[in-house]
C-alpha cells in the first residue's frame, strides 16, 4: 500500500460488467514525504467516501479487485483508507530522496526495481498512518510507514505501507512479506485487500559480499569474505522469538 492525493473523478455512462456504481477517482501518487512520484492512476474508491484533495491510501494489483464487493472485477488500483495523518517517527528525509542530482536518482530507481522484484523485503519503520474511515478489513490495524533498505541497511529507495503483526516500533529494521497470498494467511484475513505485512523485527542480517585482496605480481586477485550486520531486536510472526 502506498500514498496517494485525489486529484479528480473519472465518469463514464458505459462500463465492463462489475463496475457498474463503481466510483472511480483520478489519484497521484505520493512519496512518503507526500511529494508526486510517477504519473496519475484510476483507482476504485473502496471507502465510498474520498474525494478531491483528500489524502488516501491505495492498494494495487490482485488486492485491488479484493477491496471490492465483487473481487473479480477488473480493478488495478483501489483506495482503501483515507488518511488523517503520517507520523514521521524518524524525524529524517525520505529514503532515496536524491540530494545530490540525477545519479543519485538513477541508484535509487535500480535499488527499488530490484527489491520489487522480491516478495520478502528488508525495511526501516520510519512512522505511522492514522486512518478512521478505511475499507472494513483494515479497521483496526497498525499501519507503518517503512523505508525498504539493503541488507547492510541502506537505504533502498521507495516506501511501502505495511500492517503490523508484531509490534513493531519507530527505527527497528523489519521483515516484510510483499505477496498478497500470503500476508492474508499471516492476519488469518481470506478476503482482506492487503499486501504488505511486517511479519519479522530483525536481529541482525549476516551479509557476506566479496572484497577486493591485494593482487600478488603473478597470480589472479583473490577475494575474502567480509560481511555486514543489522542489529535489531527480533521478532517474528506468531510470536517466535530469534535466538540473540
Amino acid at each position: 500500500m502506498q500514498l496517494a492525493r485525489v486529484t479528480g473523478t473519472v465518469v463514464a455512462t458505459i462500463k465492463t460488467p462489475g463496475l457498474e456504481g463503481v466510483k472511480l477517482l483520478l489519484i497521484q501518487p505520493l512519496d512518503r514525504s507526500l511529494a508526486p512520484v510517477g504519473a496519475q492512476v484510476v483507482a476504485a474508491d473502496a471507502v465510498h467516501m474520498a474525494g478531491p484533495g483528500e489524502l488516501v491510501y491505495f492498494v494495487a494489483a490482485r488486492e485491488a479487485a479484493q477491496a471490492m464487493p465483487e473481487p473479480f472485477v477488473p480493478v488495478d488500483h483501489a483506495i482503501v483508507g483515507i488518511v488523517d495523518d503520517v507520523r514521521n517517527l524518524a524525524g529524517d528525509a525520505p529514503a532515496g530522496a536524491a540530494t545530490n542530482g540525477a545519479a543519485i536518482a538513477r541508484r535509487a530507481t535500480a535499488r527499488r526495481r530490484a527489491a520489487a522484484r522480491s516478495a520478502m523485503k528488508l525495511a526501516r519503520v520510519v512512522g505511522t498512518v492514522v486512518s478512521t474511515i478505511n475499507h472494513p478489513d483494515l479497521d483496526g490495524r497498525t499501519l507503518l510507514l517503512c523505508d525498504l533498505v539493503d541488507p547492510a541497511g541502506v537505504a533502498a529507495g521507495g516506501y511501502l505501507i505495511a500492517v503490523d503483526s508484531v509490534g513493531a516500533g519507530a527505527g527497528e529494521t523489519v521483515l516484510l512479506l510483499d505477496e498478497g497470498n500470503g500476508a492474508r494467511q499471516v492476519l488469518a484475513a481470506p478476503g482482506a485487500p492487503i499486501r504488505t505485512v511486517v511479519v519479522g523485527i530483525v536481529d541482525a542480517v549476516d551479509a557476506v559480499e566479496p572484497v577486493e585482496a591485494p593482487q600478488a605480481p603473478e597470480s589472479a586477485a583473490t577475494r575474502e569474505p567480509a560481511t555486514r550486520r543489522i542489529r535489531g531486536r527480533g521478532r517474528v510472526a506468531a510470536g517466535r522469538t530469534r535466538p540473540g
